[in-house]
């Protein structure tokens, strides 16, 4: 062999790596999804939220959340003011502090829309130099104002004195949380943060601070703390309203539409021109937190994705599972202790630091299932008629439909209910279960994925198929061919 022909396969194998490298990574089940920001699948429209998927020591930083295909994040780290200007002599000199910020946010990769929370301080903290006792409200307004201006412009990404290297600007923000939380003037507050913000950036989203979020005393809250609030802004303060839900997982998720349809007539009350609402906080728990009964991570997984497909059913746009993808909050014991998808490594009932459960699994089959849907147009076919829940969601690029359905039954163990479902496509159907099958995510093999859902194929006849729904929810998409599985 030649030179000249050794030479031409040598740029021929060349050229052949530089195109290879130019093709996106193909999305496949098992792998983590790369996504680059301003391309078809960055996904801002898409629902799939966490409260933080962030996991300490992780690395890289949100490689599981990527592998899980969550879209958007709101960051345990609020942008407090006293964080950024913590003394009378940076406020007084306009100076900042922006690397605990710079550092959060620098880890949060693209194709995670991030969501940023604004405040002044913790709400049990008492400063003497940025806010008023038990108020929302600053001491010094200008400079407050001028802080959020300096935030805003600094993550913003409009190319005008961004963070050095940002790479993921932020296009919302939440002011606050939960409030009023033992303080007053929340409303004026509001109104002061909207304003400095939509100064210095007009395109910016804002969300009001959310509703606090369990269902046996939600509504008097609301009634007490919301209403007046709303009615105090009259139409002027947010873009986006948010609201939690919390509760167990027998059966609170369907608490939730009374709530929401409530919330709906309040914005219009108040002459709020049909904003976004969405849920920043959502979650059940498993195990057994101090005061609460057992509950099975079965029931978890079982509850996650009733939670998902029925709020976004309702209209709600974004939906962030909390607190967070790994358990642990204050390391107590508590509710929140336990309503991550994967184990800390805490207590009793837990199976082991870094072991999945069975929640996990099922939201990322939900998200490969459900992602890219035109979110405007899920069609509810049955709403909880013999207690059965059925849904239609479709594909945006491919007109494809994929049906969710459940029968909701949580006393009658081992009962099954036989339906008949109209389907818009022919030949067979392949039916999913969105639960693993097995008793713990610690007994499933994660390379195994999707294979440990168990499947069915069901003739389509008349555009019909005969279902026999358990306690697992399914989901039905249509094939053309019976195919095995690899």
């Amino acid at each position: 062999m030649n030179q000249k022909i050794l030479l031409l396969i040598g740029l021929t194998f060349f050229v052949a790596l530089i195109i290879f490298s130019l093709i996106p990574e193909k999305i496949a089940s098992g792998t983590i999804k790369t996504i680059e920001q301003g391309s078809s699948a960055y996904y801002e429209d898409s629902p799939f939220g966490f409260h933080t998927s962030l996991i300490r020591n992780e690395y890289p930083p949100y490689k599981s959340a990527q592998d899980l295909g969550v879209k958007w994040e709101r960051p345990g780290l609020y942008a407090f003011w006293f964080l950024v200007q913590p003394t009378q002599t940076d406020i007084d000199n306009g100076i900042y502090h922006w690397e605990k910020l710079d550092e959060q946010y620098k880890k949060i990769p693209k194709g995670l829309n991030i969501l940023g929370n604004i405040a002044i301080e913790p709400h049990k903290k008492e400063s003497d130099i940025h806010s008023f006792p038990r108020s929302f409200l600053p001491r010094n307004l200008k400079k407050y104002q001028e802080f959020v201006k300096k935030l805003i412009d600094r993550y913003d990404g409009n190319g005008k004195n961004d963070m050095p290297n940002l790479s993921n600007p932020i296009k919302y923000w939440q002011i606050d949380n939960e409030p009023p939380a033992g303080k007053r003037d929340y409303a004026q507050f509001l109104k002061i943060t909207y304003q400095a913000i939509k100064e210095q950036n007009p395109e910016i989203k804002i969300l009001i601070g959310g509703v606090p979020g369990f269902p046996k005393t939600y509504l008097l809250n609301f009634e007490l703390n919301y209403k007046p609030i709303l009615q105090e802004l009259n139409g002027y303060g947010f873009d986006i309203f948010d609201f939690h839900w919390y509760g167990n997982a027998t059966g609170d998720y369907k608490k939730m539409e009374e709530v929401y349809y409530i919330i709906r007539q309040e914005l219009i009350n108040n002459k709020f021109s049909n904003p976004e609402i969405w849920i920043t906080e959502m979650g059940s728990y498993s195990g057994k937190p101090k005061y609460l009964p057992f509950q099975s991570e079965e029931q978890q997984a079982l509850d996650l994705i009733k939670r998902y497909v029925y709020s976004i059913a309702l209209g709600i746009k974004k939906i962030f599972w909390a607190w967070g993808l790994m358990e642990g909050f204050k390391h107590d014991n508590g509710y929140f202790d336990h309503t991550g998808l994967i184990y800390d490594g805490e207590f009793g009932d837990d199976m082991g630091r870094n072991v999945k459960k069975l929640a996990y699994y099922t939201y990322k089959l939900m998200v490969d299932k459900l992602e890219e849907s035109n979110w405007n147009k899920i069609e509810t076919i049955i709403n909880g008629i013999d207690n059965i829940y059925a849904y239609k969601f479709i594909k945006k690029n491919t007109g494809k439909s994929i049906y969710v359905l459940w029968w909701d039954y949580f006393d009658d163990i081992g009962s099954s209910k036989t339906i008949t479902l109209n389907v818009d496509f022919t030949g067979y159907a392949l039916v999913t279960n969105a639960i693993p099958n097995a008793e713990s995510g610690a007994y499933l093999n994660e390379n195994d994925y999707p294979n440990f859902f168990e499947t069915q194929i069901k003739s389509v006849i008349d555009r019909k198929i005969t279902l026999t729904l358990g306690k697992i929810p399914v989901f039905v998409e249509g094939i053309k061919a019976i195919r095995k599985r690899r």
